[in-house]
Protein backbone atom coordinates (compact mmCIF):
# COMPACT_ATOMS: atom_id res chain seq x y z
CA UNK A 1 0.00 0.00 0.00
CA UNK A 2 0.94 3.64 -0.21
CA UNK A 3 -0.48 6.35 1.99
CA UNK A 4 0.02 9.71 3.54
CA UNK A 5 -0.45 10.41 7.23
CA UNK A 6 -0.60 13.96 8.54
CA UNK A 7 0.50 14.74 12.10
CA UNK A 8 -2.25 15.24 14.69
CA UNK A 9 -4.22 18.43 14.02
CA UNK A 10 -6.28 20.18 16.71
CA UNK A 11 -9.57 21.43 15.25
CA UNK A 12 -11.62 24.44 16.44
CA UNK A 13 -14.18 22.08 18.01
CA UNK A 14 -11.46 20.83 20.39
CA UNK A 15 -10.94 17.43 18.74
CA UNK A 16 -7.53 16.23 17.62
CA UNK A 17 -7.46 14.21 14.41
CA UNK A 18 -5.04 12.23 12.28
CA UNK A 19 -5.67 12.42 8.56
CA UNK A 20 -4.74 9.45 6.42
CA UNK A 21 -5.35 8.63 2.81
CA UNK A 22 -3.98 6.02 0.49
CA UNK A 23 -4.54 3.08 -1.76
CA UNK A 24 -3.51 -0.50 -2.22
CA UNK A 25 -0.95 -1.58 -4.82
CA UNK A 26 -0.87 -4.76 -6.88
CA UNK A 27 2.24 -6.96 -6.65
CA UNK A 28 3.41 -5.18 -9.83
CA UNK A 29 3.10 -1.77 -8.14
CA UNK A 30 -0.07 -0.69 -9.96
CA UNK A 31 -2.79 1.20 -8.08
CA UNK A 32 -5.84 -0.86 -7.16
CA UNK A 33 -9.09 1.00 -6.78
CA UNK A 34 -10.54 4.30 -7.83
CA UNK A 35 -8.53 6.38 -10.30
CA UNK A 36 -10.29 9.54 -11.52
CA UNK A 37 -8.77 11.48 -14.40
CA UNK A 38 -11.85 13.36 -15.59
CA UNK A 39 -12.33 16.76 -13.81
CA UNK A 40 -16.10 16.26 -13.53
CA UNK A 41 -15.55 12.79 -12.05
CA UNK A 42 -13.09 14.25 -9.55
CA UNK A 43 -15.61 16.88 -8.43
CA UNK A 44 -18.35 14.25 -8.11
CA UNK A 45 -16.04 11.97 -6.08
CA UNK A 46 -14.86 14.79 -3.82
CA UNK A 47 -18.46 15.72 -3.03
CA UNK A 48 -19.53 12.10 -2.47
CA UNK A 49 -18.30 11.75 1.09
CA UNK A 50 -15.94 8.89 0.26
CA UNK A 51 -16.26 5.13 0.25
CA UNK A 52 -17.41 3.70 3.58
CA UNK A 53 -16.41 0.25 2.28
CA UNK A 54 -12.73 1.23 2.43
CA UNK A 55 -12.83 2.16 6.12
CA UNK A 56 -11.42 -1.20 7.27
CA UNK A 57 -8.64 -1.11 4.66
CA UNK A 58 -7.62 2.39 5.75
CA UNK A 59 -7.80 1.45 9.43
CA UNK A 60 -5.41 -1.45 8.74
CA UNK A 61 -2.99 1.09 7.23
CA UNK A 62 -3.21 3.24 10.37
CA UNK A 63 -2.70 0.20 12.59
CA UNK A 64 0.50 -0.68 10.72
CA UNK A 65 1.81 2.88 10.99
CA UNK A 66 0.67 3.64 14.57
CA UNK A 67 0.30 0.30 16.38
CA UNK A 68 -1.86 0.43 19.48
CA UNK A 69 -3.72 3.62 18.51
CA UNK A 70 -7.25 3.51 19.94
CA UNK A 71 -9.36 6.18 18.23
CA UNK A 72 -12.53 7.45 19.85
CA UNK A 73 -14.20 7.84 16.46
CA UNK A 74 -13.35 7.16 12.81
CA UNK A 75 -14.54 9.42 9.98
CA UNK A 76 -14.46 8.56 6.29
CA UNK A 77 -14.47 11.26 3.63
CA UNK A 78 -13.40 11.70 0.02
CA UNK A 79 -9.92 12.90 -0.83
CA UNK A 80 -7.94 13.38 -4.02
CA UNK A 81 -4.19 13.11 -4.36
CA UNK A 82 -2.14 13.92 -7.40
Amino acid sequence: FWCYLLPPIKYPDGTTRLKLGGNMLSPEGELIGRIEKDPDGMVKWYRSGGDEGRQQELWEMVDKLVPGLKPLKIFVDACITS
